[in-house]
C-alpha cells in the first residue's frame, strides 16, 4: 500500500484507483 501511495504522489495520478 505504501508503494501505491508513493506512486500516486509521484505521478500525481490516482494510481491506487487504477491498480485496484
Amino acid at each position: 500500500m505504501a508503494y501505491r501511495m508513493q506512486a500516486s504522489v509521484i505521478t500525481n495520478l490516482p494510481v491506487d484507483d487504477v491498480l485496484m
